[in-house]
């Protein structure tokens, strides 16, 4: 069932890499259900195979750019922009392959912007309940950025299980990133926005982690930890532009 909003309201951004055949079929799948919401899309994808381009060619309101090699910082930021060019009042920033909330809970989130809006960044933050149910070093290296974050930003929560809903005129910020800080953009983003007088608002839903995601590999701690760097990154970046401001 599609959310009720004009299409005036809102654009979707997100990235794509679909490198094997496990990965081609969940984004085939979670871009289906996108194309269904009928709002503009834009996919920034990182080096996926053709045929899996052309399956995205055939979806409606999909706009596709292509990117030789993927990175996330770079292909995230390709796609807000691109986004922010059809003009709507918002877009939401989600990773494409967030299947449990795009079936279940992306109504919610975009069905946000027709009630009454204190926020100009609204953050689906997982439950208490939801988050147990992560990886241990996963859970750890987030709850550590979260409490940093809160610390720093003034504001508790869980500011990293991914997709964000950003007012447009949010994204030009991002203009000034020339660092390529991986999944950190977004805490730059959010960091800066609240410095010149935006609201971000957590809404806390059930968003469980993939069965299949909650055994870990060597490889998976491994990029936690890189997760962990790059979200740092983020925090201090924004905190030097902020003082240079």
């Amino acid at each position: 069932m599609e959310a009720k909003l004009n299409k005036t309201k809102v654009a979707i951004a997100t990235i794509t890499w679909a490198r094997n055949q496990g990965e081609k079929v969940l984004l085939m799948e979670t871009m289906k259900i996108l194309s269904r919401q009928n709002f503009p899309i834009v996919v920034s994808d990182g080096g996926s195979t053709e045929d899996f381009l052309n399956y995205l060619g055939t979806l409606s309101n999909v706009r596709i750019k292509r990117f030789h090699s993927p990175g996330i910082c770079e292909q995230s930021v390709c796609s807000l922009n691109s986004a922010k060019t059809y003009r709507t009042d918002y877009v939401l920033y989600t990773e494409s392959d967030k299947k449990f909330f795009l079936k279940r809970q992306l109504n919610n989130i975009l069905e946000s912007v027709n009630k009454q809006r204190d926020w100009d960044i609204l953050i689906p933050s997982r439950s208490v309940t939801s988050f147990q149910t992560f990886p241990e070093t996963q859970r750890n290296t987030e709850k550590l950025i979260n409490q940093l974050a809160g610390t720093m930003f003034g504001k508790k929560g869980d500011y990293l299980y991914g997709p964000l809903l950003i007012k447009t005129e949010l994204i030009d910020l991002l203009s000034k990133l020339e660092d390529d800080i991986g999944w950190g953009w977004r805490m730059y983003l959010i960091g800066i926005a609240i410095s010149k007088g935006y609201k971000i608002k957590h809404i806390e839903l059930d968003l469980p982690c993939p069965p299949h995601q909650r055994i870990e590999s060597k490889e998976d701690k491994t990029y936690r930890l890189l997760q962990l760097k790059q979200n740092l990154e983020g925090i201090m970046l924004s905190n030097h532009y902020n003082n240079k401001g």
